[in-house]
């Protein structure tokens, strides 16, 4: 079996674009991610706009072995901003 990885990915919207986060978020929907927890922050760059920091779950299935490079240079597209902060693996799944 194999074990469950999270990755945590920052990312910047453009916020007077209606649907801008919508559409970042349903890159991680098309990749077959769960996410775990959603936050921003103010990013200090612009005014009104904010940092979303994103931690998902990569699910492995037979048909899903994205990697978090798949999921960046989409979110490229869409985003102003976007990198990865880490990856790791899911600590409950090291619990017996």
């Amino acid at each position: 079996q194999k074990k469950k990885r999270k990755s945590l990915i920052s990312f910047t919207i453009e916020h007077s674009e209606p649907g801008a986060l919508a559409d970042a978020l349903s890159v991680f929907k098309k990749h077959g991610l769960n996410l775990t927890s959603i936050n921003s922050r103010p990013s200090l760059i612009r005014p009104w706009q904010y940092i979303f920091f994103v931690e998902c779950e990569h699910v492995p299935t037979a048909n899903n072995e994205t990697c978090t490079k798949d999921i960046l240079k989409e979110l490229e597209t869409i985003c102003h901003a976007c990198r990865s902060i880490g990856s790791w693996i899911d600590g409950r799944d090291l619990i017996a």
